[in-house]
C-alpha cells in the first residue's frame, strides 16, 4: 500500500515521502503524533492515521455514554480520507459490543455473517472490522478505536500493531472525566 497524508487545513489527502527502508507503521505512528503536536484534534489525528496506516475505509474512536450504558457516541469518523458527522448508537449486538467487553484486539473477518442482527454492517458494505476497547484506571471500558473495510483486511498482524499503538497514544490524550 501506498501511505498518503491528509493535511487537516485542506482535507485534501498527500502522498508523503518516505525515508528509504521505512516501516509503515512507525511512519502513520510519527504521523499521529506529529499532527498532535500541530494541535490537531488528537481524535481526528488518530482516526486519520489508523485509517491511512491499516488501509482500510473506516476508522473510528467511540466514548461511552457511561459504564452501564449500552450507548457509544462516535468522537471522530475518517470514512474514505474524510471525516464525517458523528452519531450517538446503541452497541448491542455489535462487534463493537464484543469490543467494549474484552481486554484485548479483536478481529472479525466476514463480520456480517458474524453479527447478523447488525444490519449497519450490511447497508455500509462491512466486510472486515479490527478493534480494541480504551479503558479506564479500573479497567472499565470507556470507549474504543476500530477500523472496518469493505474489502478483506489481509494484514491482520499490522492491524493489530497499529491499533495497539493508537489506544497507546489516545490513553496520552484522553480525559477520563
Amino acid at each position: 500500500m501506498s501511505p498518503t497524508s491528509i493535511n487537516f487545513s485542506t482535507g485534501k489527502l498527500q502522498a508523503p515521502t518516505l525515508p528509504p527502508n521505512s516501516d509503515l507503521v512507525t511512519y502513520w505512528i510519527n504521523q499521529a503524533n506529529n499532527w498532535l503536536n500541530e494541535n490537531i484534534d488528537y481524535t481526528q489525528a488518530i482516526t486519520a492515521a489508523s485509517a491511512l496506516a491499516a488501509g482500510t475505509r473506516w476508522a473510528i474512536i467511540s466514548k461511552r455514554l457511561g459504564h452501564d450504558s449500552s450507548r457509544v457516541k462516535m468522537l471522530a469518523l475518517f470514512d474514505q480520507g474524510e471525516f464525517k458527522d458523528c452519531q450517538i448508537y446503541d452497541f448491542i449486538g455489535t462487534p463493537c459490543e464484543e469490543v467494549l467487553s474484552k481486554d484485548k484486539f479483536c478481529l472479525f473477518s466476514n463480520v456480517q455473517k458474524a453479527f447478523p442482527d447488525d444490519p449497519d454492517l450490511v447497508e455500509m458494505g462491512v466486510m472486515d472490522y479490527a478493534g480494541c476497547a480504551l479503558r479506564d484506571k479500573n479497567n472499565k471500558s470507556v470507549g474504543h478505536l476500530f477500523v472496518m473495510h469493505d474489502q478483506p483486511i489481509n494484514n491482520f498482524d499490522e492491524v493489530e500493531e497499529i491499533i495497539l499503538a493508537m489506544i497507546a497514544i489516545l490513553k496520552l490524550e484522553w480525559d477520563f472525566d
